[in-house]
């Protein structure tokens, strides 16, 4: 029986289905690992740490001196995903492509990999932030003043003062400063306060100091100085108050009952200063009533000038003072004079020492019948001035006073005054609110007997307790 010729399907049927199973094998094969790409690599915009916003790795802000594109990129760190992490990412081919939450993808066109950035390159980038050096905003129109010391500090806050080799500094968190010049290395201040240079040359306007080079802006010419050749800064802003200081002293006791008595004083100063120019003008009264009768009057008022002839060094060309006390048989005073004076010490403790020559006139209240009314005299005064800045909220000063007279040295006097301040309320917009506590001590040689023959007290003392306000 002849068998009929199979079919050409029947004889091609094998070869097909090995085709078919080889072609699916190879599908599977190409396909798997482009969907794990995918997830890796989803389209978006490339991402990269060159791209990072300007923060720090602490989430601060960079400085403004900082920019991002100052950094030199780093090369991130990669690591290859496991087997099974490149399961998961098949998987997940079938969902919407977008990175996972929490991790940082790398975009670079020659990574074939997928990778995530190393969390060491932080560290790296903090590394590289501390090796930057910071510097402050060129001097803008604010009112902060910038200075850096030689330990790499910056400060910021307000200039108060220069001089004798020391700059006192105002620091909202560390209150007032007083600094070596010579640890000073940059200054900024876009204040216009006065810079003085040797004896007579002063400017005024916004500075930079660096180096040994200080650029002050005057008007709109920069003028460049040796900083060895500065010698005093003070603040002189357009308004004439940055000039001043003072402290304004009041103190009241009252008591009623078996003894009525009062008593009213104050203790207060006012003071200029420019560059080259000190003007200060002090007084002290006191007056008081005793069950309705005055048992206290007097007044003791100074007014001082000096000028700068060197870093330490002044020239006193007038100082005039009145004093009133009638019951010390003085009923009017009068002290022109004139002379030098040195500092010794400047900082946190001030030593001064002053001597002057002048002219002393006295009208006394009353005499003895055939005495002179009046009293002319030479003086020569000799006076040590001191302040110590004890805490920051506790201040002592000083001050003793010899005056000498010729011919009539009974006229000679003594006066020492002191006073401890107590900041209570500070950072007001009119001052510190101070408690002070005073004692004076005044003494003459040989006091003049009124027209009774009654000799008042050598020595007179004196406690008080007051408020102040210092500005």
């Amino acid at each position: 029986m002849v068998r009929p010729m199979p079919s050409l399907w029947t004889q091609r049927r094998p070869f097909l289905q090995g085709l078919s199973i080889a072609i699916a094998v190879g599908f599977v094969t190409i396909v798997r690992p482009a969907a794990a790409e995918e997830v890796a690599n989803p389209p978006g915009p490339e991402t990269s740490i060159a791209s990072a916003p300007s923060t720090d790795p602490l989430g601060k802000s960079l400085p403004p001196s900082v920019e991002p594109a100052d950094l030199p990129v780093q090369d991130s760190k990669v690591r290859e995903l496991s087997e099974e992490e490149n399961e998961e990412g098949a998987d997940a081919s079938s969902e919407e492509p977008g990175p996972k939450p929490g991790i940082s993808i790398s975009s670079s066109s020659d990574q074939s990999k997928p990778a995530i950035a190393d969390p060491s390159a932080d560290n790296n980038k903090k590394k590289l932030l501390e090796l930057v050096p910071w510097r402050p905003p060129p001097p803008a129109a604010d009112r902060w003043d910038w200075i850096q010391l030689s330990s790499g500090e910056w400060l910021k806050g307000t200039i108060e003062r220069m001089r004798d080799d020391e700059i006192e500094f105002d620091s909202d968190e560390l209150d007032t400063l007083h600094l070596d010049w010579e640890d000073v290395v940059q200054l900024r201040s876009p204040r216009r306060n006065v810079y003085r240079f040797g004896q007579f040359l002063v400017v005024r306007g916004p500075a930079v100091m660096e180096g040994q080079v200080l650029t002050v802006m005057v008007g709109e010419v920069k003028q460049e100085f040796p900083r060895d050749d500065l010698t005093a800064i003070v603040p002189g802003a357009d308004q004439e108050w940055d000039y001043w200081s003072g402290n304004i002293n009041v103190s009241a006791n009252y008591r009623s009952g078996n003894t009525d008595q009062s008593q009213y004083g104050t203790q207060s100063w006012i003071r200029r200063e420019t560059a080259r120019n000190r003007a200060r003008f002090d007084v002290t009264g006191n007056y008081g009533r005793l069950n309705g009768e005055k048992n206290e009057d007097s007044v003791r008022t100074n007014l001082k000038w000096d000028i700068y002839w060197s870093r330490n060094f002044y020239i006193t060309p007038a100082n005039f003072e009145s004093f009133r006390d009638g019951f010390s048989n003085i009923q009017l005073r009068l002290t022109p004079s004139a002379g030098i004076g040195y500092h010794i010490l400047r900082g946190k403790q001030d030593l001064e020492v002053e001597a002057l020559v002048g002219y002393q006139g006295t009208q006394f209240g009353s005499v003895v019948e055939g005495e002179s009314e009046t009293a002319q005299n030479a003086s020569l005064t000799l006076g040590v001035m001191s302040s110590w800045e004890l805490t920051k909220r506790v201040d002592f000063d000083a001050s003793y006073r010899l005056m000498v007279t010729v011919p009539d040295v009974g006229d000679t006097s003594h006066m020492l005054v002191t006073m401890l301040s107590i900041e209570l309320i500070g950072g007001m917009s009119l001052g510190d609110l101070d408690l002070d506590i005073g004692f004076n001590l005044e003494r003459i040689r040989e006091p003049q007997a009124d027209e009774f023959g009654e000799v008042p007290k050598k020595n007179d003392y004196r406690l008080t307790l007051g408020l102040g306000l210092e500005f």
